[in-house]
């Protein structure tokens, strides 16, 4: 109702100018508030200085020197221009097979300039498939030879190099239809490529679905194949046929570590860029985009609890560099939305490059300007974060001042027991002596030397 609303307003026509102002709201409006929790989650349990408390991994390969914070203990270390030379090395094969991924589904849209069949889309979406789980393998053996040495920087490098891999993998198709297709020799079906994304970006959903739904039941048939195989081979050789409790079924489970943990919010988050990037011109991706998310976080929690470990519990301020992942893909979405605007919409038609190029900064800037507004509107730090900071201070600053009360109690009771053991070691004749001393009767005191012994 508010995409025929907003296509009211704007002249009927310009649909990519209403709901690509109505998902620039929304995306930002929603971002201020996922941040906003995660400030107040953040102060809640207290992982301000979380990243303070850094230990190198296990898997960092160093030689042991003298600690620069405290010389009298040994740190590995790794010289500084090795790691720039492996994390060069890295990068130049992630963006090799980026391009190589890129020229593959290029090649495969050429072949059929654009106007792929149905069966043609889903090997396409297959490809793409194949491709990322190729990728998913390399990443990790990359990340694994850069040789960090904190969590964080291993755990940014990764989510990067699949970020990066997935965004060429997942939208480079739907970018040449939207740049390349109408300098073909055929063009765009009616001289409307706008259309064809609309036709095939629900194809690749749900394939992508599908796979996905896929994977989850190839994962727990392979646990459900490894607990019969080992019935099998347990009966064969005359035992009894086991009865597995679940502690003994997860021996047989797959692994959820740092990749697959990566992996399955990387694929919320594409599945969240193709609103993004092309929710202006196919509002129709919103629901599908929801159900995506559905499956997909269905799928995930019966993978972790039916066919793979725990997770290793790690400290974590907050979504960290998934922040930068959803600003890539807005700020990407807008000048996307504003080209699509500028290319294809009638009232541009047979206007000069001068005039798109003017239209296309001024979308930009207007919805960029919107963000800047929206911080305003939508603060992500609100009074209750910062009465719950104020509360914690006072807290602690009582339980500070009750500590020092009792510890300052305690050594005062210490004072006065130590001094009346040593009153009790005292003579009565040195008691009787201090005595005089104190009330000034110096004529009583008895002398220290004998007047006999003078």
């Amino acid at each position: 109702m508010i995409f025929e609303l907003a296509n009211i307003l704007f002249l009927s026509h310009i649909s990519v100018i209403g709901f690509g102002l109505i998902l620039a709201v929304w995306e930002k409006w929603a971002l201020n508030l996922w941040e906003r929790e995660q400030e107040y989650f953040i102060v809640l349990w207290d992982l301000q200085n979380v990243h303070k408390d850094e230990s190198p991994r296990t898997d960092f390969e160093g030689t042991l020197y003298p600690s620069h914070i405290d010389r009298n203990i040994v740190e590995l270390y790794y010289p500084k221009w090795k790691y720039i030379l492996r994390v060069v090395v890295s990068w130049v094969i992630t963006t090799f097979f980026c391009g190589l991924n890129c020229f593959t589904v290029l090649i495969w849209m050429d072949l059929f300039e654009g106007r792929a069949p149905i069966p043609a889309i889903i090997v396409q979406a297959v490809i793409v498939q194949v491709f990322t789980i190729t990728f998913n393998f390399m990443s990790e053996a990359l990340t694994d030879a850069e040789n960090h040495k904190y969590q964080e920087h291993y755990y940014n490098s990764y989510l990067a190099k699949l970020f990066i891999f997935q965004f060429v993998n997942q939208y480079c198709a739907f970018f040449y239809i939207a740049i390349k297709q109408q300098f073909t020799n055929l063009g765009c079906i009616n001289g409307d490529c706008v259309h064809m994304i609309r036709k095939q970006l629900p194809i690749q959903f749900l394939v992508l679905i599908f796979l996905r739904v896929l994977q989850v039941v190839l994962m727990t048939l392979t646990v459900e194949l490894k607990l019969f195989l080992e019935k099998r081979v347990i009966l064969k050789a005359g035992g009894d046929p086991p009865h597995y409790c679940f502690v003994e079924k997860q021996s047989k489970f797959g692994q959820f570590r740092i990749r697959e943990q990566i992996e399955a919010m990387t694929a919320l988050s594409l599945t969240l860029g193709y609103v993004l990037l092309f929710g202006a011109i196919v509002p129709t991706i919103v629901p599908l985009c929801f159900l995506v998310f559905v499956i997909q976080l269905r799928a995930c929690s019966i993978l972790v609890t039916t066919a793979a470990n725990r997770t290793v519990p790690r400290a974590s301020m907050g979504i960290g560099v998934w922040r930068s992942v959803i600003h890539c893909l807005m700020f990407t979405g807008i000048f996307f939305s504003g080209y699509l605007l500028v290319q294809f919409e009638p009232m541009f038609a047979g206007a000069q490059v001068l005039t798109k190029l003017t239209c296309l900064t001024v979308y930009s800037g207007t919805l960029i300007l919107w963000f800047v507004v929206a911080d305003w509107l939508f603060p992500t730090r609100t009074p209750s974060v910062q009465t719950l900071e104020g509360r914690r201070d006072h807290t602690a600053k009582k339980l500070q001042q009750k500590v020092e009360k009792k510890v300052l109690q305690r050594l005062a009771e210490r004072e006065v027991d130590e001094l009346s053991r040593e009153e009790s070691s005292f003579t009565s004749e040195q008691k009787n002596q201090a005595q005089l001393v104190k009330d000034s009767q110096w004529d009583q005191i008895s002398p220290a030397i004998p007047k006999s012994a003078t």
